[in-house]
């Protein structure tokens, strides 16, 4: 688990974006980091609803560790957000808000699932790795 700070700098980067309404795409530093997708939109009363994607799966986890330094750094800009419209997801998943049980876990988030392969698709074959080392891409 990553630590307070990381949230904290994470809401940092965020802080200095200008947010409109749609979606605005910001690149976190390091670049390793991935990128975020604000989408902010009004809802049928008229008030904000923020929607975060990250790529990375971790600062996904730690924006929602700091939710309320990240809805502080919203409020800054002059976004009123209040806090059950704030939503966190993964990219490429349907507007819901993801839970660390809809994430796959091990070898399930590297390969498709045998059902979503043709019947005549090759089994996916990883290469293997020299003795010490793990495949770290996501």
């Amino acid at each position: 688990p990553q630590g307070p700070s990381f949230a904290a700098n994470l809401a940092a980067q965020v802080k200095g974006v200008q947010l409109t309404e749609g979606t605005t795409r910001v690149e976190l530093a390091p670049r390793g980091l991935g990128g975020l997708e604000i989408d902010v939109a009004t809802d049928d009363q008229g008030g904000l609803k923020v929607i975060i994607r990250a790529e990375n799966p971790s600062v996904l986890q730690a924006l929602r560790e700091g939710r309320e330094a990240l809805l502080a750094v919203l409020r800054d800009s002059g976004a009123e957000v209040q806090d059950s419209a704030l939503g966190f997801e993964n990219f490429g998943r349907d507007s819901r808000q993801q839970t660390p049980q809809d994430q796959p876990q091990g070898d399930a988030a590297a390969a498709p699932a045998e059902d979503d392969l043709p019947a005549d698709a090759p089994a996916p074959v990883a290469a293997p790795l020299p003795e010490g080392q793990v495949d770290i891409i996501t």
